[in-house]
């Protein structure tokens, strides 16, 4: 059965100087691992604390997982089949296209890396990245990030 979870992005973008204005830049730092446990309770917590406007994340794998080993590298990603394989895939849905898009993943060495696809609002495909990536370009409606063991560092894109 897959059970299909959505999270909307709460963490509060935070605006770095390296970035416009209009950009936020979304991180999962200081969420907390808590191996063995789908949808860790801090990406619950995180559920209720406020909305990041234009940005919705789900998962049709089995969870959302928090991941990475430090709060320095926490990262978000989704497990498969089994609670802690980080091999899931995550969604994203822009509630306004957006033209800017950065995606940082933590990479597992030993994996293949992170396959994201970029989709236009007609579901064509603008652009096909191996893991983390800039983008500029046609207005990205949504995206789908194919982990292979590996996490969501965080986002930047155009608000």
């Amino acid at each position: 059965m897959i059970i299909r979870l959505a999270l909307l992005v709460l963490l509060g973008g935070v605006l770095s100087a390296d970035v416009r204005a209009d950009e936020v830049t979304v991180t999962f730092r200081g969420l907390q691992n808590i191996p063995g446990e789908n949808a860790d309770p801090d990406v619950r917590i995180a559920i209720l604390r406020g909305r990041v406007a234009g940005l919705f994340l789900y998962t049709e794998s089995l969870a959302f997982n928090i991941g990475c080993g430090s709060d320095e590298l926490s990262c978000l990603g989704a497990d498969s089949e089994v609670v802690d394989d980080f091999s899931g895939t995550i969604n994203g849905v822009f509630s306004n296209p957006t033209d800017v898009l950065a995606i940082r993943f933590v990479n597992n060495p030993i994996g293949n890396g992170t396959v994201t696809r970029l989709f236009d609002a007609a579901g064509e495909v603008v652009g096909e990245f191996q893991n983390s990536f800039s983008y500029e370009g046609e207005p990205v409606s949504r995206f789908e990030a194919v982990l292979d063991f590996d996490g969501v560092r965080g986002f930047i894109f155009n608000q």
